[in-house]
């Protein structure tokens, strides 16, 4: 950020506790992942939960979660050009309104698809937990 003099514009935060990470994800219209290797964990997911505009990289399994200008926009981390395209898409992000909104709404329905409630998510690992003890319990363990 200071050698590029965007210091000022850009606030480092460090690590943040779990109650106040909506709050920056609720301030934030866009959320870029970039990471070398994957980018699909927590983070990303919260994205999606806040249905917020993602730029990610294509590696691990982010793929599978994000299709390129459907519900976010996706790189090829060794493409010599993922740069000058990320700064694209940004740029057409922020002047076509209805580009945004369709990115998000898509985002929405990716959140609906694949993403668990707390509830159901529970209720699948309670019945993970219930099937090994039966199993447990015919084995005689």
């Amino acid at each position: 950020a200071k050698q590029k003099n965007v210091f000022n514009i850009i606030k480092f935060v460090g690590a943040i506790t779990n109650e106040k990470v909506y709050q920056y994800y609720r301030a934030a219209d866009i959320f870029f992942s970039l990471y070398d290797l994957s980018n699909v964990g927590n983070p990303l997911l919260e994205a999606i939960r806040e249905h917020k505009v993602i730029f990610t990289l294509s590696n691990g399994d982010t793929g599978k979660w994000i299709s390129h200008k459907k519900n976010g926009f996706i790189y090829n981390p060794v493409d010599k050009n993922t740069i000058s395209s990320i700064v694209n898409d940004l740029y057409n992000i922020i002047i076509d309104s209805s580009l945004k909104k369709n990115i998000e709404e898509n985002v929405r329905i990716l959140e609906r698809e694949k993403l668990w409630t707390w509830e159901q998510r529970m209720n699948a690992e309670v019945e993970e937990v219930l099937k090994i003890i039966s199993l447990e319990k015919r084995n005689g363990n």
